[in-house]
């Protein structure tokens, strides 16, 4: 058993907005293209263990950051820039566990799992509202271009982009010796990933629910590993998960914006996963295979 602790700190520099398109005065206020740096403080208590005479692992933290102007970076539609953005404080938390287990009774056996809990929020942001977002929904923070329209959403408390809050793995590979020193290799996994939206203004319709992903494999060779055949299915349930999207350019209403007058949301994209693909693998080790 081996108990463990760290506290690190972070930095990251502040910098220039280069792809930034200054829109006037008139809709975005004073120009203003840099963003200021990034720092984090925390750390993390764990705890190893080798259970049933070492049959058994299982490993577990739980940690805590805190962020001061975290960089966050969003799309903006209408004039197709990208901008960073600094959070004021941010929060990321959460409990880790995993486990390997290679029963003795059944040899060649070994069975992997994974869960974690992470709960990320903004202890205090005013963020950009996305394009359309009515008062109702949430643009009704501040009018910083003085245009008669709120352009601010309060995130205080709500989850950071790209953070969902369960994730699990489990998973299992079997080996079989056959005759003449071959070997026989199976396994299969699936990973859960829990909802999350993947835009920073958190508009409603970049959020993904959770989805489950399966893989699969089967592969033949000699003991020696000097060469070996694989057959691979991958994304087997053949999920979709975006990773990373935007509104889509001059898409929506802006005028709408912060007003009582819903109908102004873009159309929105994002940048997913492949798709199902099976794959089959050879391969040589020839430092293997000569001797």
């Amino acid at each position: 058993m081996t108990i463990f602790g760290s506290y690190k700190t972070g930095y990251k520099s502040g910098g220039f907005q280069v792809g930034m398109l200054d829109a006037g005065p008139a809709l975005r206020g004073p120009f203003d293209n840099s963003f200021d740096e990034e720092t984090v403080t925390g750390g993390e208590l764990g705890l190893k263990t080798a259970l049933l005479d070492r049959s058994l692992m299982i490993n577990m933290a739980v940690y805590r950051y805190a962020y001061e102007d975290l960089q966050l970076s969003s799309f903006e539609a209408q004039s197709a820039s990208t901008t960073i953005a600094n959070v004021t404080g941010s929060v990321v938390r959460g409990v880790e566990l995993d486990f390997n287990y290679k029963p003795y009774q059944i040899r060649g056996l070994a069975i992997t799992g994974a869960v974690a809990f992470n709960e990320s929020f903004y202890k205090d942001f005013l963020g950009d509202c996305y394009t359309g977002q009515t008062i109702a929904e949430g643009c009704s923070a501040a009018d910083t271009d003085s245009n008669g329209r709120f352009d601010k959403q309060d995130l205080t408390g709500r989850t950071l982009p790209r953070a969902p809050k369960w994730a699990s793995s489990l998973g299992f590979t079997y080996e079989k010796p056959l005759m003449n020193d071959f070997l026989l290799t199976v396994g299969s996994s699936a990973t859960y990933t829990g909802r999350y939206s993947y835009m920073q203004q958190l508009q409603p319709e970049s959020f993904q629910d959770g989805v489950t992903k399966i893989d699969a494999f089967v592969s033949f060779g000699p003991a020696n590993g000097s060469w070996e055949i694989g057959f691979l299915g991958r994304n087997l349930t053949e999920e979709y998960q975006p990773t990373s999207g935007a509104g889509v350019p001059l898409t929506g209403n802006p005028q709408l914006t912060g007003t009582s007058r819903p109908g102004g949301k873009p159309d929105v994209f994002g940048s997913t996963n492949r798709g199902r693909e099976y794959w089959i693998r050879f391969t040589v080790r020839p430092d293997l295979l000569l001797n």
